[in-house]
């Protein structure tokens, strides 16, 4: 177990103390946030955030997956409770509520504009209704805004990547709802399990782990802890997925503070 205290804005896990071979009973804690971290021969270590208040007494079962289970570049979200909301800087945030989600896997970086790139080409030629609604547009609604190769299929715009192209390994944006939902039917029959939009409670969950922070490092912000325009001196430029390395959450899911807006899952 690990307490979270905050150090230079950002919340680290420290004091670690180990507590011995599952069950484990009356382990007194002081309040506040900590994390457990799980650990076992053949499987995926699991971090399971924990906020105790004062006076209060959990009783924690975790569900351990082996790495099979978990898929390369997944994390594993264990079920359990988490504080939701709250925000009254945020416009239109959710009052402060403790909110309770069942387990899930979500990755652990955006999609990556060679990720997509893949999947458009994978729906044809540019004159291929489907791989027009699914190319990025600069707003919704509008056109394209890749160009088109020799081959008659969408290609990277000209960038500032390697070969004077858009880099492969940036976070991808400029699509909608329904490509981004396209793209993970086309990612779950090229793989052979189901993926899908995270719900927005689970987005949040995976952001912000168990205490309530406003961030995925704490309570803090600071322009150089996450891609944005002011996280570097000069004019504002896209950087590849994972850059920051503080823009972690205590799941230790990347970039979901910075980088670009991601779609979830409608709820119906």
């Amino acid at each position: 177990i690990y307490r979270f205290v905050e150090r230079n804005r950002v919340k680290r896990a420290t004091e670690p103390r180990l507590l011995g071979r599952t069950p484990v009973k009356d382990v007194p804690v002081s309040m506040g946030s900590y994390l457990l971290v799980l650990r076992r021969d053949g499987y995926r270590d699991t971090r399971f955030p924990l906020l105790m208040s004062r006076g209060e007494t959990r009783r924690v079962k975790v569900r351990l997956l082996t790495d099979e289970q978990v898929g390369e570049g997944m994390v594993y979200v264990p079920a359990g409770s988490f504080v939701m909301g709250g925000d009254v800087l945020a416009p239109g945030s959710l009052s402060r509520t403790l909110k309770q989600v069942d387990d899930f896997l979500i990755s652990r970086f955006p999609v990556s504009v060679g990720e997509y790139l893949a999947f458009l080409r994978s729906l044809g030629t540019a004159d291929s209704e489907d791989a027009a609604a699914a190319c990025p547009t600069s707003h919704v609604g509008g056109e394209p805004i890749w160009p088109v190769d020799s081959e008659g299929r969408f290609t990277l715009p000209v960038g500032d990547g390697p070969g004077g192209r858009l880099d492969l390994r940036r976070a991808m944006g400029g699509v909608d709802l329904a490509s981004a939902t396209a793209f993970a039917a086309w990612k779950s029959e090229k793989a052979g399990v189901t993926y899908r939009l995270p719900t927005e409670v689970e987005w949040e969950k995976a952001c912000r782990g168990a205490d309530g922070r406003f961030f995925p490092w704490g309570d803090r912000f600071d322009p150089t802890f996450c891609k944005m325009r002011l996280s570097r001196a000069g004019p504002p430029r896209p950087e590849p997925i994972g850059t920051f390395t503080l823009d972690a959450s205590p799941y230790d899911v990347r970039d979901l503070s910075g980088t670009c807006r991601e779609w979830t899952r409608p709820i119906t």
